[in-house]
């Protein structure tokens, strides 16, 4: 207990800051994450270029044979994202800031789950509409993707429900997709995302050591289960990804990352008239589909 003072609003700071940045700490390992392919900018849109090479390891006879990468363009904006929050003056006086320690990791946790709701959104739109284009211009499940006007139909989108069979005819379609020289990607689903509805059939498949006839699952640990709430009003739809590749399903544009900031000089205005500190965080970035080739998607509408 105590007068308020500078030092306990310094000390209010640091210590919201260090929760802050400590819960953001290990982020790394989300699969909202893993599906991202950052790209860091200093301009608030940019015109991504997809590339890839024609060639890879070739044999050396000759003249040395360099690459030209095939590119792709897609348009992508970034967007500026803040959480805030407010504290009453007697909590730092009184020294109720543990009161806030949950609140302050929320606020870290926000950003994580707004990512993850960018990442559903555009996975519900593509199937179909102008939201759900690849770079390519197709859908980004679709059943037509070509590397130019040249390449093989690939396809990576299904309409069965999600069933052991279906998942075997998934999996061996991702297996079969090719690179821009028509050599296999080696694409193969490290990840299921499904909505809380199809969480029952998705552990049944791939946790369970022994089939109700007894039998051995040999889909067991096929693929790890990402439950995505935001499916809920699709709930048939199921996604496989290879999130183990260098390329991502989904790119990032970020200008500024996620930043912890504070309003907490006594003679703020806030503090001066409603006897209130504000600490907020903000970022600005943007996230599309990116790599279709490591993604799967079915409607199950089948």
């Amino acid at each position: 207990m105590g007068i308020l003072d500078k030092q306990k609003v310094v000390d209010a700071e640091v210590g919201f800051r260090a929760i802050f940045e400590e819960q953001m700490l290990g982020q790394e390992a989300r699969p909202s994450e893993m599906m991202l392919q950052e790209y860091n900018t200093g301009n608030p849109r940019e015109v991504l270029k997809w590339l890839e090479r024609q060639n890879g390891v070739v044999e050396w006879t000759g003249d040395r044979i360099y690459d030209k990468a095939r590119a792709f363009e897609k348009a992508l904006a970034v967007k500026k994202w803040s959480v805030g929050l407010e504290v009453e003056a007697e909590d730092i006086e009184d020294d109720r800031l543990m009161l806030y320690t949950p609140v302050i990791r929320e606020m870290a946790d926000d950003f994580v789950q707004h990512k993850w709701d960018l990442i559903t959104t555009k996975l519900k739109a593509g199937f179909g509409g102008s939201e759900g284009l690849a770079y390519d211009g197709q859908f980004f499940f679709d059943t037509d993707h070509r590397d130019g006007p040249d390449g093989d139909v690939q396809v990576n989108m299904g309409t069965a429900a999600l069933t052991a069979d279906a998942f075997d005819a998934a999996r061996i379609a991702m297996r079969k997709i090719k690179k821009a020289n028509n050599k296999t990607a080696n694409v193969r689903p490290t990840h299921i995302v499904v909505g809380p509805d199809l969480e029952p059939t998705a552990e049944n498949l791939f946790n369970l050591d022994r089939l109700a006839n007894g039998a051995d699952n040999r889909l067991r640990g096929a693929v790890q289960i990402v439950v995505s709430n935001e499916l809920a009003d699709q709930p048939a739809y199921w996604f496989l990804m290879d999130l183990s590749k260098v390329m991502k399903p989904f790119a990032m544009l970020s200008k500024r990352p996620v930043t912890f900031r504070s309003q907490d000089n006594l003679t703020d205005e806030s503090a001066m008239d409603k006897d209130l500190y504000k600490y907020a965080a903000d970022a600005r970035y943007d996230i599309d589909f990116w790599g279709w080739k490591v993604a799967w998607g079915s409607n199950g509408t089948t």
